[in-house]
């Protein structure tokens, strides 16, 4: 589960550590005019560096549907899926309710497995790096 990833390779932590409008990924907003735009470069430069890009199948926003369909298949709700990838409400009544995720949806959303396949150890291998390093 994805949730469980973030919190053992130390992303929560590094979160929770930003103050207070304080942007979660600084080097974007600073002197870039479209930080969403430079984000999926910087992300697809370093696809196509590890040699995994395919043109128009596989880049950085591509993530975002394939975590829409995984969550489809769990049988998220659509309310949630929504909130969870930043699209706007679709009908009036979509509109009503908490404007972020409740306790309870970021449950739900932690609880979904892990894509087949999905290779994650050169992270858990970082932060253990990182770990043995504040040992020494």
């Amino acid at each position: 589960m994805l949730h469980a990833v973030l919190e053992e390779v130390g992303f929560l932590d590094y979160a929770r550590r930003k103050k207070e409008g304080q942007w979660l990924f600084s080097a974007l907003h600073s002197g870039v005019a479209d930080p969403p735009s430079t984000a999926s470069k910087r992300v697809n430069y370093r696809l196509k560096k590890a040699g995994i890009h395919r043109p128009r199948e596989l880049v950085f926003h591509s993530s975002r549907h394939t975590s829409k369909d995984l969550m489809r298949i769990a049988h998220v709700d659509p309310r949630t899926i929504d909130r969870q990838t930043g699209h706007a409400p679709t009908s009036v009544g979509d509109r009503y309710g908490s404007k972020h995720l409740r306790e309870d949806e970021i449950a739900v959303l932690a609880a979904i497995p892990l894509p087949e396949g999905l290779d994650l150890s050169p992270y858990l291998r970082r932060r253990e790096e990182e770990l043995e390093g504040r040992r020494k």
